[in-house]
């Protein structure tokens, strides 16, 4: 218990309460016009030769407390407040009998004008003589309309904060970085084509607690930086940005967020675009541009330095927190780590609980291995404690993946309270701090509530810290995209620390082992995949050497009876489009607690059906679905509706209309000038051996007097090929039927 109390009690808090530097979000006027003020103070301050004033607000230090009121501004004894109209009743926006109108407020919609306006008064008394503040500086909001009429210096200013990236989004909160983790398929259909061809499935042992013993936590509290002057690779943290992704990544980096979905893609604007449809959609090329491509995110700095790496463009940073002491585990010293000794602990318990491998049949293997585990995790078992244990060993393993996630919870959920007394209901019916999701009648002496409090009203739970959460999720992702990034498109599945690939002896591979956080094999050592087939996240099923048959699919349990519904050949078949396009299973069992706490039992009907809406979908030679892309996927070379010239690059130029849009990275487009081209290395070799390959890779048919009908006649002096049809026409093709091309 001593190391669990050590290694939670360490910096930064559980429970740190992180709305003390974010305490209240500000409208973007309201902290231009902050900023305007910071701007005038500043100009006159160095004009007298005294202190540069330092106006607090939510963008930089955060706003101050005075008493039980937060300030828009504050600096030296003197508050800033500004005033929406709207939000404060402003007299001269809602004079005479518009003062007794009902105010639509979002928290306390019975209020008067009047009453949100004496309410105001009060605050700003009581902020001068209960609080002692010597000056208080009000801006109304028509007020600073007015004034930026009358004012083109304060305009100009306006602008020039709007170029830099202002009006900015809402300040950054720790859990706006907070993402799990990635999961999709990247192939739909794959399958071992030769006897020593094979698809494996790897995993990463125990990924979380190696995340959390190896990994980089941040101490302490983090210096918060707007709009920082240096470049934001010096900071490390979280580091809210506009971000623009490549235009070609198989796997893209950063997470994006949309209708409570995760996506990984390469456009904003596609996604948005291509994800509200459930089904299958095929590739279309991204055509948007740049602030359609592009969005505002809360990324960890580990993972945003790794995208750049990958061709991510960082636009504008709108907001660092910066942490100066960090915590990472030493493996040479075996000392350090935020989480090593809980990690340890609990990882020795596990491996004892497990006993001795069975390749450790005699002493000298058990002592062995026992200094194989100390070496690797400095860790020293006890010989008399290896004793196989599964119920320990199940506790020790829920233990070491389940403490980060407590960091990540919740601080609002619903809460149910049962009353009896009308003393203690209506109180609570009045209460503008809580939302009243629902009341039932028990009976006559008793009424259920349930309550949820509003968001500016929730406190922290004393046992979370949601940025050591958001660093161990980040770095499992970077842990995955360690394998997907070399791996690229021989990567058929994924899902958080697992990998299905197809194995090439000639290509990098992911090097297996046994110990935390290397890669093992899920499967015995003598099978292997031979065929593959995803419906989508979680909705996957494969066939092993020896004929046997998996199915995993989220949501259905793959009984006898429903494994007669679902397998194998079914989502085979669906994904093919041969079948069905839904199957209903049906679980005439079902027990269910409903709202009003009572168990009963009903026949359940669930629908089954491909869904897959986070890549597009690409079709092979036969039509079927194969390979995917992620959304915004542009061949940029090739601009679509755009007129290409062909040629020499060094002699004269000829125009040619073409609105193909590239299908494979066999084409160069040269933009000065612009020419669009068959790399010479295919055609290094016999033209036999050019068909043969453009065959195989993809899927063109080709005759030979098409090949030299259309290639030898445009033999450039270095080697290049002009081509003015997609692959997939330009084997049949003529010189009149140019209109033939599908994609022209």
């Amino acid at each position: 218990m001593a190391i669990i109390v050590r290694a939670l009690m360490q910096e930064p808090e559980a429970g740190k309460d992180w709305k003390q530097f974010r305490p209240r979000q500000q409208s973007n006027i309201a902290l231009r016009w902050l900023e305007w003020e910071q701007h005038c103070q500043t100009l006159k301050a160095l004009r007298e030769g005294r202190r540069v004033p330092q106006i607090r607000h939510a963008r930089n230090q955060g706003e101050v407390r005075i008493g039980e009121y937060h300030l828009d501004g504050y600096d030296d004894n003197t508050g800033y407040e500004f005033m929406g109209c709207a939000y404060h009743g402003c007299p001269r926006c809602y004079p005479g009998p518009i003062q007794d109108v009902k105010h639509h407020h979002p928290y306390d919609p019975s209020r008067m004008m009047r009453d949100l306006y004496q309410h105001t008064q009060d605050r700003l008394h009581k902020l001068r003589h209960v609080n002692c503040l010597s000056e208080i500086k009000v801006m109304w909001e028509c007020e600073l309309s007015e004034e930026r009429r009358r004012n083109p210096e304060m305009e100009e200013f306006f602008a020039s904060l709007e170029a830099q990236g202002w009006p900015c989004p809402d300040p950054p909160s720790p859990r706006a970085g907070f993402f799990g983790g990635r999961t999709n398929a990247c192939q739909l259909m794959a399958k071992a084509e030769h006897p020593d061809e094979e698809i494996r499935y790897v995993d990463v042992v125990s990924l979380y607690p190696w995340v959390c013993k190896y990994g980089k936590f941040p101490l302490k509290e983090p210096k918060i930086i707007t709009r920082p002057s240096q470049a934001w690779e010096q900071y490390e943290g979280l580091i809210q940005c506009s971000v623009l992704p490549p235009r070609q990544l198989y796997h893209p980096v950063l997470p994006f967020r949309y209708n409570g979905k995760l996506t990984f893609p390469l456009c904003r604007s596609c996604v948005e675009q291509y994800m509200q449809k459930s089904e299958i959609t095929h590739y279309v090329d991204c055509t948007h541009q740049q602030k359609e491509r592009a969005w505002v995110g809360t990324f960890v700095s580990l993972e945003l330095k790794k995208a750049v790496a990958m061709g991510y463009q960082v636009l504008v940073v709108y907001e660092v927190w910066h942490w100066s002491e960090w915590s990472q585990y030493d493996n040479q010293s075996k000392s350090g780590g935020l989480f090593a000794g809980y990690i340890d602990h609990y990882l020795k318990k596990k491996m004892e609980a497990s006993g001795y491998p069975d390749d450790c049949p005699t002493d000298d293997d058990k002592r062995r291995f026992i200094q194989d585990v100390y070496d690797k995790e400095g860790i020293q078992l006890d010989h008399e404690a290896v004793i196989p244990n599964k119920g320990l060993r199940s506790f020790s393993k829920l233990q070491l993946n389940t403490l980060w996630g407590k960091f990540g919870q919740r601080d609002n959920f619903t809460q149910t309270v049962y009353m009896t007394d009308p003393a203690d209901y209506f109180p609570l019916m009045m209460d503008v701090t809580e939302t009243i999701k629902d009341v039932r009648v028990v009976n006559e002496n008793m009424v259920m509530v349930e309550k949820l409090k509003k968001e500016e009203h929730v406190r922290p739970c004393p046992i979370t810290n949601v940025v050591v959460a958001a660093f161990v999720t980040a770095q499992a992702r970077l842990k995955l995209y360690s394998v997907l990034e070399p791996l690229g498109e021989r990567v058929c599945y994924f899902d958080t620390d697992s990998v299905i690939f197809k194995y090439d002896r000639n290509l990098w591979n992911p090097p297996e082992g046994n110990s935390l956080g290397e890669w093992k094999n899920e499967l015995p050592d003598t099978l292997s995949i031979r065929q593959f087939v995803s419906g989508g996240p979680k909705n996957y099923a494969y066939q092993l050497s020896n004929g046997e048959t998996v199915c995993k699919i989220r949501g259905f349990t793959l009984n006898y009876r429903n494994s007669q519904l679902l397998n194998f050949d079914t989502v085979k078949q669906m994904v093919l489009g041969l079948a069905q396009d839904k199957i209903t299973v049906t679980n005439p069992l079902k027990i269910e607690r409903s709202r009003d706490r009572r168990l009963w039992s009903r026949v359940e009907e669930k629908i089954y059906k491909i869904v897959y809406n986070k890549r597009f979908v690409l079709l092979d030679q036969d039509g079927q679905p194969s390979n995917t892309l992620p959304y915004g996927y542009h061949h940029e070379e090739i601009e679509a509706e755009t007129t290409l010239l062909y040629g020499d690059p060094h002699g004269e130029t000829e125009t040619e209309v073409v609105g193909a849009k590239r299908q494979s990275s066999l084409f160069t487009y040269y933009r000065s000038p612009p020419i669009y081209v068959l790399h010479w290395m295919f055609l290094q070799s016999p033209e036999s051996a050019v068909l043969d390959r453009l065959v195989k890779t993809y899927g063109v048919q080709m005759t030979q007097e098409a090949m030299n009908h259309w290639f030898a006649p445009r033999l450039l002096p270095d080697y290049h090929v002009t081509m003015t049809y997609c692959l997939r026409c330009v084997g049949h093709a003529q010189p009149a039927q140019r209109s033939g091309c599908c994609l022209l």
